[in-house]
């Protein structure tokens, strides 16, 4: 028994003495050499275990291989890793420092905390942490930054001059320019695999991204640009990634993407959320975002500006709203809201999926086409503010879903109009006060073809045009009120008929205005042609 208690004993004195600490401080007594016992206080070489303190001294420590420390704690001075690999197991905290020539290592379980003021790590660094607290330091060579855990980790005032990574794990979340703009000279990459994630751009201007940001985001949680007003330039491209969780540029500052840059979406896909708020180009750099996921909602909004063209295929939602597009857009989506936009140039919309109602407002200064591909529900525009198309507007129905056009608004059309009916209805105005006007100078074509009976229908019609006519190809059908102010309707060709449906009224004919061509009345009510 006296044996296997001498045993336990000698067992537990050499674990005691295996994790025991000693705090070790850099004197530079006799040199520069790391390896040296004499240059530190109390005299021995550091081990893995232990903690070592470096100040200002005459000569500044230069390591003789790679080493390992437990804890690190710099005020001032100079670290020169001459080539090798300082390994920290634990916390790492430097002050007015600086670090050389060679790799900083952080990582291990015991790695909880690294916090850098005014550091200036020329010198390649990998770290993983649970906290980073890190001000106004430069990493000049290749970066890569990890947190871990369940903290927060700030970063304000730095400037990353290499490579750089940013990850964020398990439930932790990293946050940039908090109060101080960040800067990234070069190429950024971002992974997300936490339930929180990044935030970037926090709560300052003039954040500058100056090459390409690739963003990976692989879990539930979030990479986020901007909380307030703040602004960012990037210099080069977004590339985007999202297995799940949501990218977003949101706030009120503006998100400005350079000459010769764009957003793309990365060839392994991207399923999650989407939303660019004062996204701002300056220059006709065309934004492709093809393949989307089938759940994922893409936002464009809130004072945009697109100089280029855009294009967009597979999301199940595309909203774009208060932008200015100002070259061609082309929207294949499940749904597409369009809200209060201004469309300088040709616009194609083409719905694969569920209902779509926008909201309006929009102003199309040139062509429209909007096609229902698949699908068995409705499209309804102009539900709360009148569109107004400068050019021409086309509206065709593949699916067995209907499109209702100028739903509860007037909407003012200055170009031709085609109406194509295939497998499903078309509509001009649905509910009270939904109305289409004609105001085009010259003459305006209004080409009406259906493949199913009653296919195409008017509820109220206001023909108000400065010169020419409605040159009527095909049938249109009044359901509720026909206005002539000024203009004529001008049937053209064999079955070209202007058909006032049963209680359907015609008001303000003139002899500046009505119908020069072949009338139908459907129904008993009191009616002179």
């Amino acid at each position: 028994m006296k044996s296997l208690s001498s045993l336990l004993v000698a067992l537990l004195l050499a674990a005691t003495a295996a994790t025991a600490q000693t705090n070790y401080t850099w004197t530079g007594a006799t040199g520069t050499d790391w390896g040296t016992a004499t240059n530190w206080s109390p005299a021995s070489v550091p081990g893995a275990g232990d903690r070592v303190i470096i100040g200002s001294t005459a000569n500044a420590p230069v390591l003789d291989t790679d080493r390992t420390v437990l804890r690190i704690k710099q005020t001032a001075g100079t670290i020169d890793l001459d080539g090798h690999t300082l390994t920290v197991t634990g916390t790492a905290h430097l002050t007015n420092a600086t670090v050389t020539d060679g790799m900083f290592l952080q990582t291990g379980t015991r790695a909880d905390s690294s916090i850098f003021t005014t550091v200036n790590f020329d010198c390649k660094v990998d770290m993983e942490s649970s906290k980073f607290v890190m001000y106004y330091s430069t990493f000049a060579d290749s970066t890569r930054l990890s947190s871990k855990g369940n903290k927060v980790s700030y970063g304000a005032g730095n400037d990353y001059e290499g490579v750089t990574h940013l990850l964020c794990k398990d439930t932790s979340s990293f946050q940039f320019s908090y109060g101080v703009a960040d800067t990234f000279f070069t190429s950024l990459t971002i992974t997300n695999t936490s339930k929180m994630g990044f935030i970037l751009s926090k709560y300052t201007n003039n954040n500058y991204y100056g090459g390409d940001v690739r963003i990976e985001q692989l879990s539930t949680g979030s990479v986020s640009f901007h909380a307030n007003n703040q602004c960012s330039y990037f210099a080069g491209d977004l590339i985007l990634r999202a297995d799940q969780g949501g990218v977003a540029f949101v706030g009120t500052g503006a998100v400005t993407l350079a000459p010769g840059s764009t957003i793309k979406i990365d060839s392994a896909g991207f399923t999650g959320g989407l939303v660019l708020y004062h996204l701002v180009q300056q220059a006709a750099d065309t934004i492709v975002l093809d393949n989307l996921g089938a759940t994922t909602q893409l936002d464009i909004g809130t004072g945009s500006v697109l100089k280029g063209h855009f294009h967009t295929t597979g999301a199940y939602l595309v909203r774009l709203a208060n932008s200015r597009f100002e070259g061609t857009v082309n929207v294949t989506a499940s749904m597409t809201v369009c809200t209060r936009n201004r469309f300088m140039e040709n616009v194609v919309l083409t719905r694969n999926g569920g209902v779509t109602v926008s909201n309006g407002g929009n102003r199309f200064y040139k062509d429209v086409s909007i096609v229902h591909a698949i699908g068995s529900s409705a499209s309804i525009y102009g539900l709360y503010y009148p569109d107004t198309v400068m050019g021409d507007l086309s509206l065709t129905t593949n699916g067995t879903g209907y499109i209702a056009w100028a739903w509860a608004q007037n909407s003012l059309l200055y170009g031709d109009v085609t109406a194509n009916a295939v497998n499903a209805g078309i509509s001009f105005g649905v509910t009270t006060n939904g109305k289409v006007t004609l105001c085009g100078t010259g003459d305006q074509n209004w080409t009406a073809t259906t493949a199913i009976n009653n296919g195409i229908s008017h509820r109220d019609l206001r023909i108000d045009k400065p010169s020419g006519n409605m040159v009527l190809n095909g049938t249109a059908d009044i359901y509720n009120n026909l206005q002539l102010v000024k203009g004529y309707i001008r049937p053209q060709g064999s079955g070209s008929v202007l058909r006032v449906r049963d209680n359907a009224t015609v008001t303000g004919t003139s002899d500046s205005s009505h119908v020069q061509g072949p009338v139908s009345k459907v129904g008993n009510d009191a009616f002179t042609f």
